[in-house]
């Protein structure tokens, strides 16, 4: 059995549709939630140096 991921169809075994990345999770600006965790990893850098 192939595992739904993977399977090129692009469904899953139980038929509902695979969601793909839309343009902003290749590189764009993100949900806010991203925007987010991008500025504590900003504060992390800037406490570590």
């Amino acid at each position: 059995m192939t595992d739904p991921e993977k399977d090129p169809s692009g469904t899953s075994s139980d038929g509902e549709a695979q969601l793909h990345p839309g343009p902003r999770d290749e590189g764009g600006e993100g949900g806010m939630a991203t925007r987010e965790l991008k500025a504590h990893e900003a504060e992390d850098h800037e406490q570590g140096d």
